[in-house]
């Protein structure tokens, strides 16, 4: 979105309609002029939020669209939406009609090389609605009629998801996206002809930029098919249930496709580390005396390799809960452990916490940490435990474990996810010991600013960073924990 503002010596600006449209704001004070492209639309919901801003800031005023067809249903739809005193004007124009605006002024000539549209004017009226409400367009992909009968149901449960499509194929489904609006994409990965992967690959070439949400069977032979779609766009995964798991899965389904609908598509991929800053050492810090523990969630598999990719062995010791189905994060861990210089294993109880490994949490199990003696080895504690906050594992299953069962020296980080499982057991840790340091991702670098930010405003956060100074951030806090003991020595 680029705002346009009046230049001296320019009368008109001229802008020719290719999938775009110029929204301007007639306040009382002076005209507001924007801009808005194609490329604006994959980030709807921060665009939803833009013109919510303008709406308070101008709550008296006249709002005026011009533009092709889609981009009046899509602009208007938000602006009669918002609170507002005015009146609503748009003109629906085609593609290659040019616009001549005075951006100063705010007024508009336009040059319709066909028959000239009617203008329509609605009065808009100051009532409160949230747009955050609105619904989220979902598209299902899956070759099952079955499957896509019951994603149907599951998700039209949901009142701020709205269902527009049912399709068996990859290139029905491409179809769709370039003729219709969709918000979030289900997605099955063994499609004929053209699989999952490829849909994906397909969609970044022709720029098209839909938050999607794999939806497949699942075993350990289809991890790296799983990973290169995570890697392809992908914001996270479900296992898809069977008949027998759907009322336990219903929730998941609902939460995981909420939360696609305002993930940073930016985000959801694993970036090349930057040859300049190369990965982060830790020799020189006492590593094997403050252990690390981390909760993340949605596009959390690719923010841990991402963070991965810039640390250098040895590195301390790690903990993990990824939100993550059974049976695949053996297949992370194993595929983790296969490209970084350190240690990555799927967590077994009785594991112990130590320098150059990182434990994954099972999928379906909860991982914690049993009670610690000091001077003696960490070890984990894996069981089959109750869900906590709905999740096997759990953020905070982990975290209140070691706010009880570990009184050393350590640091606790939340990454990118949906909800708020891992602040309570943050503020706990925070709340019971003194040997503590935190961190929380920004919102720059998350996919889903969600966990993070609930427990940056529980106030138990020392540090926030974007994903790729973590690495550093570790380092600075282990240096801070060895000079505090050199000085209590």
């Amino acid at each position: 979105m680029r705002e346009l503002v009046a230049k001296a010596g320019i009368p008109f600006y001229k802008h020719q309609v290719l999938h775009s449209c110029v929204l301007i704001i007639r306040s009382s004070s002076a005209p507001k002029s924007l801009l808005i492209k194609q490329e604006d639309l994959p980030d709807f919901k921060t665009l939803v939020q833009i013109l919510k801003d303008l709406a308070a800031k101008h709550p008296k005023s006249d709002w005026v669209v011009l533009g092709t067809e889609g981009w009046i249903d899509r602009i208007s739809g938000i602006v009669k939406s918002l609170p507002l005193d005015g009146e609503l004007k748009t003109k629906v124009l085609q593609n290659r009609d040019v616009i001549m605006l005075d951006a100063k002024s705010g007024k508009v000539k336009v040059q319709q090389l066909r028959e000239p549209s009617d203008t329509t004017v609605l009065k808009l009226e100051r009532t409160v609605s949230a747009i955050g409400s609105a619904k989220s367009r979902v598209l299902v992909v899956d070759d099952s009629p079955t499957m896509l009968k019951i994603l149907d149901y599951i998700l039209s449960q949901e009142s701020s998801l709205e269902v527009v499509g049912l399709v068996e194929t990859a290139e029905e489904a491409l179809s769709f996206v370039e003729e219709k609006q969709v918000d979030v994409i289900t997605l099955d990965l063994n499609l004929p002809e053209m699989h999952g992967v490829e849909f994906l690959k397909e969609c970044k070439r022709r720029n098209i930029n839909i938050p999607t949400i794999v939806i497949t069977s699942m075993n350990l032979n289809d991890g790296d098919k799983v990973f290169e779609a995570l890697q392809s766009g992908a914001v996270d995964y479900i296992q898809k249930p069977d008949a027998s798991q759907l009322d336990a899965a219903k929730q998941n389904i609902i939460d995981k496709v909420k939360g696609a609908a305002t993930a940073n598509l930016s985000n959801a991929k694993v970036a090349e580390v930057a040859a300049h800053s190369g990965p982060v050492s830790y020799e020189g810090s006492d590593i094997d005396l403050v252990p690390v523990f981390v909760g993340s969630s949605t596009g959390g598999t690719t923010a841990l390799e991402r963070m991965f990719l810039k640390m250098k062995a040895p590195i301390p010791p790690i903990v993990i809960v990824q939100h993550i189905p059974p049976m695949f994060s053996k297949a992370f861990a194993d595929r983790l452990n296969s490209i970084l210089p350190f240690e990555v294993k799927e967590a077994e109880d009785g594991d112990e916490v130590k320098v150059n490994r990182v434990l994954i949490a099972p999928g379906g199990l909860q991982m914690g940490i049993r009670p610690w003696n000091p001077g003696g080895a960490i070890r984990v504690s894996v069981q089959d435990s109750m869900p906590v906050n709905r999740f096997k594992p759990s953020v905070d299953y982990l975290f209140e474990s070691v706010a009880i069962n570990y009184s050393g020296p350590k640091l606790a980080m939340i990454l990118t996810g949906m909800g708020r499982d891992g602040a309570q057991g943050m503020k706990s840790m925070k709340e019971t010991s003194e040997s503590i340091l935190t961190i929380a991702q920004d919102k720059d670098s998350s996919v889903v600013f969600g966990m993070p930010k609930v427990a940056i405003d529980l106030g138990c956060v020392d540090s926030v960073c974007h994903l790729d100074e973590i690495p550093q951030k570790i380092r600075e806090s282990l240096q801070k924990f060895k000079s505090k003991q050199r000085k209590s020595a």
